[in-house]
């Protein structure tokens, strides 16, 4: 089975949620359950943020997963927890697709490509 790991910045939680609730929709309908799972931190690791378990927690997952969806907002640029998760992925030689693209204005926005 696939594992898709998603990678977004707290305050982008809401985004992130709609993603996860998007794919999920995706995988039913498509009748993937078999194929696909995702891995959502505030979903799959309640009541253990910032503690050690939760980081050893991503780092499993993230080595587990088949993919990682990393939503790059300003929020997360600059973010240490998603910057170790992109850490994470780059060693783990995750598949790497750019679906981003330079807004004309503050940083990156779905859909465009760079």
């Amino acid at each position: 089975m696939d594992k898709i790991f998603i990678s977004h910045a707290t305050k982008d939680r809401p985004l992130a949620s709609d993603l996860q609730n998007l794919l999920l929709t995706f995988i039913t309908e498509n009748k993937l359950e078999n194929k696909y799972e995702i891995f959502y931190a505030p979903e799959t690791l309640k009541n253990k943020p910032g503690s050690l378990e939760w980081k050893q927690s991503l780092k499993t997952n993230m080595e587990d997963s088949t993919y990682c969806l990393v939503l790059l907002t300003p929020n997360s640029i600059e973010n240490r927890w998603v910057n170790y998760e992109l850490g994470l992925a780059s060693a783990s030689k995750k598949n790497e697709k750019d679906y981003s693209r330079r807004s004309g204005r503050s940083g990156y926005k779905y859909g465009d490509r760079q």
